[in-house]
C-alpha cells in the first residue's frame, strides 16, 4: 500500500490528477484503496483501476503526462515501450543492489543488527533492502557469526507475524528455503573478492 500511495502523495501535492492501478498480485490490497480513496478524494480528479494484464495494457495506451511505476523489470519493459509511442516521461522504481560495507572498525554487533533488521524488515519486501554486504577481511569470519545470529531472530519474528499476498509467494519462499530456519546458513553465500560478501537473494 505505501508503495502505491507514496507516489499519490506526491502527484496531489504537485497539483496533478491520477490514476491509480494496484497490482493484482495483492488483490486485498486493491480492494482497500478502490473502496476508501473515493471516499476522500475527489472522483473527478483521482480513480482506482482494478484488474490485471488487459486492464493494465488499455491503460498503457494512453497518453499520459507521467507514469510511476513500482515492480519488477520484466513489466517495467512493457511500461516503458508503451510510454515511449507517446514520449510520456516515466519513473521506474524497480529497487537496486543495495551494497552494505563493513570496516575493520565496526561495532559488529550492532552492524549485524543493523544490516539483518534492514534486509529482512517487511520480510525482505523493500526496495532499499541490502542485497550484499562487503566485509574486511579480518573481520569477516565474526561479522557473518553474528549476522547469522542476527537473521535467525529477525526472520522468526517477522515471518511468524506476516500474512503472504499470494499462493506464488508462498511458492516462491518455500522454494528458496525461507521457512527451513534450522539453516540460516541457506541465507549466506561467501564469496572471496577484494574482502569477503556475504550475499542473499531478494525474495521478489
Amino acid at each position: 500500500m505505501m508503495l502505491t500511495l507514496s507516489p499519490l502523495v506526491a502527484a496531489i501535492s504537485a497539483g496533478n490528477c491520477a490514476v491509480i492501478k494496484p497490482s493484482e498480485v495483492s488483490p486485498a490490497t486493491g480492494e482497500v484503496i478502490a473502496r476508501y480513496l473515493p471516499e476522500y478524494l475527489d472522483r473527478k480528479a483521482f480513480s482506482v483501476v482494478l484488474g490485471a494484464v488487459p486492464e493494465t495494457t488499455a491503460l498503457l495506451e494512453q497518453p499520459w503526462d507521467h507514469i510511476f511505476f513500482t515492480g519488477g523489470t520484466m513489466v517495467a519493459k512493457i511500461v516503458m515501450t508503451a510510454a515511449a509511442k507517446h514520449l510520456t516521461p516515466v519513473v521506474l522504481e524497480l529497487g537496486g543492489k543495495n551494497p552494505t560495507i563493513v570496516h575493520s572498525s565496526a561495532n559488529l554487533k550492532v552492524a549485524a543488527r543493523r544490516i539483518a533488521f534492514g534486509r529482512w524488515v517487511n520480510c525482505g519486501q523493500s526496495c532499499t533492502a541490502p542485497d550484499y554486504v562487503l566485509v574486511f577481511k579480518d573481520v569477516a569470519a565474526e561479522f557473518l557469526k553474528h549476522l547469522k545470529e542476527n537473521a535467525g531472530r529477525v526472520l522468526w519474528r517477522r515471518i511468524r507475524k506476516t500474512v503472504l499476498i499470494s499462493a506464488g509467494s508462498s511458492a516462491l519462499i518455500i522454494s528458496i528455503g525461507w521457512l527451513s530456519f534450522s539453516a540460516v546458513e541457506r541465507f549466506f553465500t561467501a564469496v572471496s573478492m577484494i574482502g569477503t560478501i556475504a550475499s542473499s537473494r531478494r525474495p521478489y
